[in-house]
């Protein structure tokens, strides 16, 4: 991989990150989760629900789905600002 290459690349891994770690973007994200993550749970763990199993792997479980969607949306949101700004010509 040559410099150049590589400060390109690290170039976007921070665009990337300033965009993902915007305030509407992680608003946006949490919002998703929440309305997303419950759906997720019941239709998982629906087993351990109806049977009142909450152990800890349960929580840990119930966690991890609500990152799921929360991490989707923020990356595709943080992607979509990404073009957007590329489009625009925005650089900074």
């Amino acid at each position: 991989m040559s410099g150049v290459s590589g400060e390109r690349r690290e170039s976007k891994v921070r665009a990337f990150l300033r965009f993902a770690l915007e305030r509407p973007t992680v608003l946006r994200g949490v919002k998703v989760a929440a309305i997303v993550a419950p759906i997720l749970t019941v239709i998982n763990q629906w087993g351990k629900i109806v049977h009142h199993h909450f152990d800890v792997v349960f929580f840990l479980k119930l966690i991890l789905t609500a990152c799921v969607p929360f991490c989707v949306s923020v990356t595709s949101s943080a992607l979509a600002n990404m073009a957007r700004a590329k489009e625009h010509g925005v650089t900074n």
